[in-house]
């Protein structure tokens, strides 16, 4: 215990082993203990659980890495129900307030143990937590890096470790689900995700080929949009429904997620995430969710915490028939003390609709025991869940592994690897650890995304793709925007037909010119744009033997069906070059218009000049 130094200077002032200092040996025989206060609470207060010298049993673990591996649960066999066999499922029974006798799905021993050491930690101050939980986790210094929350790094650290399926899904061949030169987004949904750290880490990875929906409860728990770090928020449409918008805790709660399941099943078919399932309750309505938006191949992802509970183990197997892989995953980034995992389901099965009307009922049922003492007790009966040996089996394992990782606080603990696991990390998952400035943020977003060298048609395809990414239809108090409708020259005659005469707001009763667009909405047209789409020297003809155009250079003569290098027109030359046929008075467009001007280009002239110089 001491060193030989201290040892010698004992020595010459008369220490003998066993005796106190002093003439009569009456001094001190122990070394003076360091102090044990603990915050500010009163001298010689004696926390239960922290008594007594510090006797642990240390393990050897192994040494901090941030490579993890992935376990999932073996693959589905049993067919998923149908509603007749649901129906029977559910049981009800008295509410429970504690979980101290739920030993189906762990061992009892190493539940009690569990919840005696979490009752230790009760009347411990938060700072000391604070300090101790720093000191021992290695990741912990990982935190948000620049992003909103430590949410957005725990979905970095799943995103890497199930190889980029949230962000970058790929079918069973390997091949990317989304493509974003193809004018495709990534849809995905947040459910009861304020702040929205994981949406901001989403919209992160994707840039601005991704497009969010999210629902949580306003006030405290309400997305922060306004905060986004590294992310623009635009591309995020937060849904509080026709009401007030207290998701999940008003009456309408029922209404209110058949209301959003509507606006987003539309569009959204790739992920859905949820996660703050801190209860049954939300774990309930968050499972509900993942089957209830997607088209088959959507992903979900859902953060819960014990699973002992036969109601909330049904749940998972509700998911594990309904899904084609299913995971319980602890990431790195997830505290190691505490009772975090997340549900992590691969490639929705079809035909789940009777499984999505079974959990919808739950949510019913559940409302009407909300001011009892009554409660749904189980989802799916437990001689099924332990019929299914497999599942079963695989259900106590990951409770019984996750439940021995505990962690004893010590004051002098320290983890001196912190730093160098940040970055190694950091680097794996691909999340830069320097100081993000506002020009690099917009970089990342491509606010200037540099599209010189790409063809007009794609331009066009990029810039429809950003409106859908925006456009926030559950929001009429917002302005809509819109991409104008192109067409080839050749195809003019398109625009005609789509003319009507219709009398509308403030025309005095008169008809007005009116075009019906591709989405069936009517605005007044004032003209067309004519756009030179190919640059100079270059230009488009149509071949009368061949019946197609090709391209011509006036200054080499040359001909090719091939897009030539450097004919591309950038956007400065397509928008000072352009001419604009204005549909004035005079003009005629619609055979309904009698006022004709014969100084003014009408229709008849330019759909007969079209049809002169491209015969087909």
């Amino acid at each position: 215990m001491y060193n030989r130094v201290s040892q010698k200077l004992m020595a010459k002032m008369g220490f003998r082993e066993g005796e106190g200092l002093g003439k009569f040996g009456q001094g001190r025989k122990e070394i003076v203990e360091t102090s044990t206060q603990r915050g500010r609470r009163g001298l010689g207060l004696t926390l239960k659980g922290f008594q007594g010298d510090l006797n642990v049993d240390w393990q050897d673990e192994p040494e901090p890495s941030a490579l993890e591996s992935v376990t999932w649960f073996p693959e589905s066999s049993p067919e998923i129900p149908d509603a007749d066999e649901l129906k029977d499922w559910m049981t009800m029974g008295q509410k429970k307030l504690k979980i101290d006798d739920e030993t189906e799905f762990c061992s009892e021993n190493l539940l009690h143990l569990l919840l005696r050491c979490k009752t230790v930690f009760d009347n411990l101050e938060g700072e000391e937590m604070r300090r101790a939980r720093t000191r021992s986790n290695p990741y912990e210094t990982i935190r948000g890096a620049f992003f909103l929350n430590r949410a957005a790094m725990k979905m970095a650290n799943m995103d890497h470790v199930f190889d980029y399926m949230f962000t970058n899904p790929k079918d069973f061949q390997g091949k990317p689900q989304t493509r974003d030169k193809d004018g495709e987004l990534l849809y995905f949904g947040d459910v009861c995700a304020g702040p929205g750290g994981f949406s901001e880490y989403v919209l992160w990875r994707r840039h601005w080929h991704a497009k969010g929906f999210g629902m949580t409860l306003k006030g405290a728990n309400d997305f922060k949009l306004e905060d986004f770090y590294a992310a623009p928020s635009e591309l995020f449409e937060a849904y509080y429904g026709m009401a007030t918008g207290t998701v999940l805790v008003k009456e309408g709660r029922p209404r209110k997620i058949s209301e959003r399941r509507r606006m987003v099943r539309m569009v959204t078919d790739h992920l859905q995430r949820a996660p703050r399932t801190s209860c049954c309750r939300w774990c309930r309505c968050t499972s509900f969710h993942s089957p209830a938006y997607f088209v088959q191949r959507g992903h979900f992802v859902c953060k819960t915490f014990d699973l002992f509970t036969p109601f909330s183990v049904g749940l998972i197997y509700l998911l594990y028939l309904c899904f084609e892989r299913v995971s319980l995953f602890k990431p790195v980034t997830s505290r190691p003390a505490n009772s975090e995992r997340y549900v992590v389901c691969k490639s929705l099965k079809p035909g789940t609709d009777a499984v999505r009307e079974y959990m919808f009922t739950i949510n019913l049922k559940l409302n009407q025991f909300r001011h009892s003492d009554r409660d749904v007790t189980e989802v799916v009966p437990l001689d099924i869940i332990k019929g299914d040996t497999d599942f079963f089996q695989f259900m106590i394992n990951s409770n019984e592994s996750i439940t021995n990782n505990a962690v004893c606080l010590c004051r002098t603990l320290f983890e001196p690897r912190q730093a160098d696991i940040r970055k190694e990390c950091l680097k794996l998952w691909g999340v830069s650890p320097k100081t993000i400035t506002t020009s690099f943020i917009l970089l990342l977003i491509r606010v200037y995304h540099q599209n010189a060298r790409i063809f007009f048609g794609c331009r066009i395809q990029m810039a429809e793709k950003f409106v859908k990414a925006v456009s926030k239809p559950s929001r009429p108090d917002m302005n809509p925007i819109r991409v104008k409708e192109v067409y080839r020259l050749e195809e003019m005659e398109k625009i005609f037909v789509r003319l009507e005469m219709k009398v509308t707001k403030s025309s005095g009763g008169m008809p007005r010119l009116s075009y019906t667009g591709r989405d069936d909405r009517h605005f007044l047209p004032s003209g067309l744009y004519i756009i030179k789409t190919v640059n100079d020297p270059w230009t488009m003809a149509f071949s009368k033997s061949s019946k197609r155009k090709f391209f011509y250079n006036k200054q080499t003569k040359e001909s090719t069906y091939a897009l030539p290098p450097g004919s591309v027109a950038p956007f400065h030359a397509c928008h000072q070059d352009r001419l604009f046929w204005a549909w004035e008075e005079g003009v005629r467009v619609h055979d309904s218009q009698t006022r004709v001007n014969p100084d003014k280009l009408s229709k008849d002239d330019v759909l007969s000049f079209i049809h002169q110089h491209c015969q087909q």
